[in-house]
């Protein structure tokens, strides 16, 4: 009896694309799989089909990162991550898997119609870094004269504090932003000003609940100052497309976004009200560069931004003690 020839399932051998970051590496310096600021990912499979099956709001950075790490060649963990890399490599393994083309619905800001969009992400152009790192950098606030050593954000510090916001709201019943948590994760050291009694002394993160209320305290200048850092040294999809109504013709500005349909292009399964827009604001603020404006995105989806509304930062009913200040 003949022996049965082995099949050739070669080509189901995932094909990858090399891909270069937004942050071109800068920001990773000691990491050698992401140094070169070059990635390789391949498209989804079932096996991430499945993983999105189990996607909602709760799980969402853990589901999204583990389809991140499936779909890319090198070892790395996302959580080293620059928010904009990440979602770069996001959009991209989308782009691979199911094309640059997906709906969102939109509601014109001029006659207050609402319809189907069809978006191409092609069209989005991401903005790379240029200037060399120097982390953490050295900042001075003004209002309490004092100076912070920062880093930009990794995707595992706005995860780490959306979870410690929802965590510590859930046990003790306090709110502090996420964006707050952020600023303190992102805190190399908080040097004391000359008018204390106790000048050049630093706080750092082996004392962080107290940097913690330092950051809940801060005067919104002083806060502001910490956010224009992150927004000066963002990068990946940050810039809007121009767009018109389809009903009155008005031109308005299109961000990125993630929905449904994004994970699930015309998908006839019912869609969860959750996810059906997961970024539906975005505030437009007055960028630093050449007049340019660009998305003040929320912290919560950069995903889809690190720097949040300064002004929701202050809650004084809801202070960290003053002991541990």
């Amino acid at each position: 009896m003949a022996n049965k020839q082995p099949l050739d399932l070669s080509f189901l051998k995932p094909q990858f694309e090399e891909i270069e970051l937004p942050s071109r590496g800068k920001y990773y310096k000691g990491i050698p799989e992401l140094e070169s600021g070059v990635l390789h990912i391949r498209p989804m499979t079932s096996v991430e089909e499945k993983i999105i099956d189990r996607l909602n709001q709760n799980n969402f950075y853990k589901t999204i990162d583990e389809i991140i790490s499936n779909c890319v060649q090198e070892d790395i963990n996302v959580d080293d991550l620059t928010p904009g890399d990440r979602i770069f490599i996001l959009l991209r393994i989308r782009v691979l898997s199911y094309g640059s083309m997906y709906e969102v619905r939109y509601t014109c800001p001029e006659c207050g119609s609402e319809y189907p969009l069809m978006v191409d992400l092609s069209r989005f152009e991401p903005v790379y870094v240029d200037e060399d790192i120097s982390e953490p950098y050295e900042l001075y606030l003004p209002f309490c004269q004092a100076k912070v050593r920062m880093n930009v954000p990794r995707s595992g510090d706005i995860r780490e504090s959306t979870d410690r916001s929802y965590a510590e709201q859930k046990r003790e019943g306090i709110f502090i932003s996420s964006a707050v948590y952020q600023k303190a994760l992102c805190c190399e050291g908080f040097i004391l000003p000359d008018n204390c009694s106790t000048p050049g002394a630093v706080v750092g993160q082996d004392s962080f609940k107290t940097l913690l209320g330092i950051m809940q305290r801060l005067h919104v200048k002083d806060a502001q100052v910490i956010d224009d850092f992150y927004r000066d040294h963002d990068h990946g999809f940050l810039d809007p497309i121009i767009m018109n109504c389809k009903v009155c013709n008005a031109s308005f500005e299109q961000y990125v976004m993630l929905n449904w349909d994004f994970f699930r292009p015309r998908s006839n399964r019912t869609k969860s009200k959750e996810l059906q827009q997961l970024d539906d604001y975005v505030p437009t603020k007055e960028s630093n560069r050449a007049g340019r404006r660009r998305a003040a995105r929320p912290s919560e989806v950069r995903e889809l931004r690190v720097v949040g509304n300064t002004n929701a930062d202050i809650h004084p009913e809801e202070k960290v003690s003053e002991e541990n200040i």
